[in-house]
C-alpha cells in the first residue's frame, strides 16, 4: 500500500472513532500561536444576509456580478425546489450579460454545460437534487458570463 492511501485510511478511522481532534493537536506542523492569519479569498464561504424568499431575490438580482449572486445564491439556498427560481433569476441575469457577446460555439458549450447539470441530478428523486441542478445551471450561466466578460 502506498503512504498517502495508509494515510488516508488511518485519518478516515480516527474521524470515525472520535479522535479527530486529538489528531489534529499532534501533528508536527507549526503552532497554533505562530500560525498567520489567512486572507480571505473570494470565494470563501459566506453567510446569508437576509431572510424570506422576496428578500434574498432582492438580494441576488442587487448583487454586483454573476459569481456574487451565485455565491449568495449557494449561502442562502433552501435546499428544496423553492431555489429552482431563485437559481433561475441567476441565470436569466448572467445570461443578458452574455447572450449577445459570444460564439455559437461558446453558447453551444454553455448549453451542454447546463444539459450536463440536468443529467447529473435529473434521475434523483427528491427536491434537494432540483436545487442542486438549479445551482449547477447557475454556476454554468456565471462562469459563461465570466468567460464572456473576458473576450
Amino acid at each position: 500500500m502506498s503512504s498517502k492511501l495508509i494515510f488516508t485510511a488511518t485519518l478516515c478511522a480516527a474521524l470515525l472513532t472520535g479522535a479527530g481532534s486529538a489528531l489534529a493537536q499532534s501533528s508536527p506542523k507549526t503552532p497554533p500561536s505562530a500560525a498567520k492569519p489567512m486572507a480571505t479569498p473570494a470565494s470563501a464561504p459566506i453567510d446569508c444576509p437576509t431572510q424570506g424568499a422576496d428578500a434574498i431575490e432582492k438580494t441576488l438580482l442587487a448583487a454586483p456580478t454573476c459569481g456574487a449572486s451565485v455565491r449568495l445564491l449557494k449561502a442562502c439556498a433552501f435546499g428544496s425546489s423553492a431555489d429552482v427560481q431563485l437559481a433561475q433569476k441567476v441565470v436569466n441575469k448572467c445570461e443578458a450579460r452574455f447572450s449577445r457577446r459570444i460564439s455559437k460555439q461558446r453558447y453551444r458549450a454553455y448549453r451542454a454545460a447546463q444539459a450536463r447539470c440536468n443529467a447529473r441530478y435529473g434521475k434523483m428523486q427528491g427536491t434537494m437534487y432540483q436545487s442542486l441542478a438549479a445551482i449547477c445551471r447557475a454556476e454554468a450561466a456565471a462562469r459563461t458570463a465570466r468567460v464572456a466578460r473576458r473576450r
